[in-house]
């Protein structure tokens, strides 16, 4: 805990030195709504209502500081406009927003918890072309379990439309991710034995609209999800092994 402690402060260290040289916008704020037809968190489904809850963002110095939903990240550039380092610190709950199917079920009997995730964003050929991305990251559970996850995801873009400051606002890409988690991570999630191993796969279509938002965070989703793992599929906290889920973000620019 304190080795992983010391690496997330030095990675915060750094990114806050670069996010002061800033000469972009130093405030942005947008409000809104997120709508998906359930809760999913790799793979596990959480709740079968459709939800709907408000989006806020907060982005300051040039977007190198920002905060979305439940989320607060710090992200600058590490190599030219092509690799970009980001860290952020979100709360993680199986429960939904809103009840809308139903009370909770033994599948909510998760204790409610913080993440440290770190990620590395690699752009092809780089962010203003932007034709492809893969991203590695690693998260750290910092409170109900102390587990490790790791995540592999590629994109590749399909077009990109109605151009905007040389920026595309509407731009569908092909996904891709791969999930690995150790055992106190999968028994968390999945309430399964507790062996580490790949526990979920997504693939789907996104749209980002990067003259509007940073293209981390896509404004539509629509994929199908899988449990990988026999004991993972077999979890005390897995309702079904598989599905298809989709969510929209709608926000307006304030500011």
């Amino acid at each position: 805990m304190k080795s992983s402690a010391r690496l997330l402060f030095l990675f915060i260290g750094l990114l806050c030195g670069n996010a002061l040289s800033y000469d972009g916008k130093f405030f942005s704020l947008a409000v809104g709504a997120k709508l998906s037809n359930d809760v999913v968190r790799r793979g596990a489904r959480l709740y079968d209502g459709v939800q709907a809850s408000p989006a806020l963002y907060v982005g300051l110095f040039d977007h190198r500081i920002q905060f979305f939903v439940n989320s607060l990240e710090l992200t600058d550039f590490v190599y030219s406009d092509v690799i970009r380092a980001r860290t952020k610190i979100n709360t993680v709950s199986d429960r939904p927003f809103l009840k809308t199917s139903g009370p909770l079920t033994a599948r909510n009997a998760r204790e409610s918890s913080w993440e440290w995730t770190s990620r590395i964003e690699a752009f092809l050929p780089n962010l203003q072309e932007y034709w492809g991305q893969m991203d590695l990251a690693y998260s750290k559970d910092i409170k109900a379990h102390g587990g490790h996850y790791l995540e592999l995801t590629g994109r590749v873009t399909l077009a990109r439309m109605f151009i905007e400051n040389e920026k595309p606002m509407i731009q569908p890409q092909l996904f891709a991710t791969l999930g690995w988690g150790d055992g106190r991570h999968n028994e968390y999630l999945y309430g399964s034995a507790r062996e580490s191993g790949f526990n979920h796969v997504a693939y789907g279509i996104m749209i980002v609209s990067p003259s509007r938002i940073d293209p981390h965070y896509p404004v539509i989703q629509l994929y199908r999800y899988d449990v990988l793992g026999d004991l993972n599929q077999s979890g005390t906290l897995v309702s079904q092994v598989s599905g298809y889920h989709v969510d929209v973000t709608i926000a307006v620019g304030i500011l």
